[in-house]
């Protein structure tokens, strides 16, 4: 029997995560990582106005990256399974929010410490993978991940466009400044979605 093609595969990805929130939430917990991988898109602009070189340019990609690593270091060793969730919201809020300092035009150790304070918070995709992997059924759990990283994938990489295009016409700062500011009100909404949802499954399994 022919194997379905990547089309009907991601179709069936699709129609598994929008029928089912245990997946939908941890999936837009995880797509919130293009609002603050907007400062990837802005590395040189950034790194001229702050009056950094190449190695400048390197140390600001870095930064985000080394915060994630040694947050989820932090929060998988330090923090159980059911606190990773409970706190999954308030960083993802965090992971953004943190970004609008740039408004204030910091140095390039400002910047180095607001992004590696970003990171820090990104951690929560820790959490957010692991619930996306406890609700996919494991007969379609190959669909349900190609489409989350097909749409992460897309999301980032968009984000990093329109970023670099912004800077062309704004200061690099004031562009990430932005993209953390809309960023951290999507996440709000996001989490109160998650924690609403999350109210009504524990009160629907009380009940039985």
């Amino acid at each position: 029997m022919p194997r379905p093609r990547r089309p009907a595969q991601a179709a069936i990805g699709a129609r598994l995560v929008l029928a089912r929130p245990a997946l939908l939430w941890p999936l837009l917990f995880g797509l919130l990582a293009a609002f603050y991988a907007a400062p990837e898109g802005v590395a040189a602009p950034l790194a001229h106005d702050v009056g950094g070189g190449a190695a400048a340019v390197g140390v600001i990609l870095a930064a985000n990256a080394l915060g994630q690593c040694c947050g989820a270091i932090m929060l998988s060793r330090f923090a159980a399974p059911p606190t990773r969730l409970r706190v999954m919201g308030p960083l993802a809020v965090a992971a953004c929010g943190v970004l609008v300092l740039f408004f204030a035009r910091p140095d390039l150790i400002g910047c180095l410490l607001i992004l590696v304070a970003s990171g820090l918070c990104a951690s929560y995709q820790l959490a957010a993978n692991a619930a996306f992997v406890q609700a996919a059924p494991q007969q379609q759990r190959s669909q349900a991940f190609g489409l989350a990283q097909g749409a992460l994938s897309l999301s980032q990489g968009t984000a990093m466009i329109v970023a670099g295009a912004a800077a062309q016409h704004h200061a690099p700062a004031r562009v990430i400044a932005v993209f953390g500011a809309v960023g951290a009100v999507v996440a709000m909404a996001v989490a109160a979605g998650w924690a609403h949802d999350r109210r009504r499954a524990a009160s629907g399994r009380q009940q039985r």
